[in-house]
């Protein structure tokens, strides 16, 4: 029973236009390099929480849920760099889900305002990051990031606080 359940899902998967909607869009927005907005206004029209698109970067080469972009929110200001992921559920294999009795589970993401993600972090289900929180490059955030936090490795830690980093830089020259 569970497999004919699995196979009718795939196929209303394949052959519903709102999941075919998603799916270029989002493919869309992977390979976009121009303006700086473009991707973010894709992910918005796939369902994706973003409340001004114009100030959310996300670079080229970005993932964000293929199959659920509404359990995603993100703030104004945010910037998501190249190679990450932003993932709102868990699939199981058919055998898996004979064990736990369903075929994916969905958890809420969060991205507020002001948070960067590194070069391939990647944020997995029911996580917030917080405000003007970073998260490092090839982090893996599994728990909610406090605001002002600096985190990573797998699973990403906190490492320190931007709030910090404000008084130690003041003697390095911008290069903009």
């Amino acid at each position: 029973m569970l497999n004919q359940k699995s196979n009718s899902l795939m196929h209303e998967y394949f052959t519903n236009f709102t999941y075919l909607k998603k799916g270029l869009l989002g493919y869309l927005a992977y390979i976009s390099i121009a303006p700086p907005w473009l991707a973010a206004w894709l992910h918005k029209k796939r369902g994706v929480h973003i409340n001004n698109y114009k100030t959310v970067y996300i670079a080229p080469n970005v993932l964000i849920d293929s199959s659920f972009p509404e359990h995603i929110t993100i703030g104004d200001h945010v910037y998501i760099t190249r190679g990450a992921k932003v993932i709102c559920h868990t699939a199981f294999t058919r055998l898996a889900q004979e064990i736990v009795g369903r075929e994916y589970t969905i958890g809420d993401v969060f991205i507020e305002e002001g948070a960067y993600n590194g070069v391939n972090a990647i944020v997995l289900p029911s996580v917030t990051v917080g405000y003007c929180a970073v998260v490092g490059a090839g982090a893996v955030v599994t728990n909610d990031v406090p605001p002002y936090a600096i985190v990573g490795g797998v699973p990403a830690l906190v490492t320190g606080d931007i709030r910090e980093l404000g008084e130690s830089l003041k003697h390095v020259k911008t290069l903009v």
